[in-house]
């Protein structure tokens, strides 16, 4: 499997149990942990919710000669990527591997991109110093943080959609759409 993704130009750093996995993965970033069920000492189920306790955006895949519905299912639930059985195809696995890290790369972009978009509409952008306009991002700042729904009037041109996304982005759901 090592040499198998080295092929397909994969960076791989491969460890020979849970426990050498796990320290390896402490001490060097990874976007991709891929593990057995079965192993000696601690177990891929062990190995997978210490990685998503770590590093929930990191992205794992369970592999196992021993598969079950009931593995299955655990595996899901404690956010595996994806669960294969052995004996598996080496370019399903591939595929499987690929998939995972677009999905992974999509995921991050999203994140950064949220990130700036926050950053861009923080109420700090706002310029002005008026009695009215402090006034405005006070409120602004107080109702953001309430689950109440807004509506923003005043003539063209004033920055009505600046205050409506600075609330939007300074709110809990602004990983939600802007509406």
């Amino acid at each position: 499997m090592e040499y198998n993704l080295q092929k397909e130009g994969c960076s791989v750093t491969a460890a020979s149990s849970g426990e050498e996995g796990l320290q390896r993965f402490r001490d060097a970033s990874f976007d991709l942990v891929i593990t057995d069920i079965t192993m000696p000492g601690m177990s891929g189920m062990e190995v997978l919710q210490q990685v998503k306790a770590v590093s929930p955006a990191t992205e794992v895949i369970v592999i196992t000669a021993y598969g079950t519905i009931e593995s299955a299912v655990e595996a899901m639930k404690n956010g595996a990527a994806d669960y294969v059985t052995k004996p598996f195809n080496r370019d399903e696995f591939r595929i499987i591997v690929e998939r995972t890290l677009r999905v992974h790369d999509l995921e991050k972009e999203n994140r950064q991109l949220r990130a700036e978009l926050r950053d861009k509409y923080r109420f700090e952008g706002i310029i002005g110093t008026s009695p009215q306009i402090t006034k405005v991002l006070e409120i602004a700042g107080r109702v953001a943080k309430s689950d109440a729904t807004v509506l923003i009037t005043g003539e063209s041109g004033t920055g009505k959609e600046l205050l409506a996304r600075g609330i939007h982005y300074n709110s809990s759901r602004s990983e939600g759409p802007f509406v």
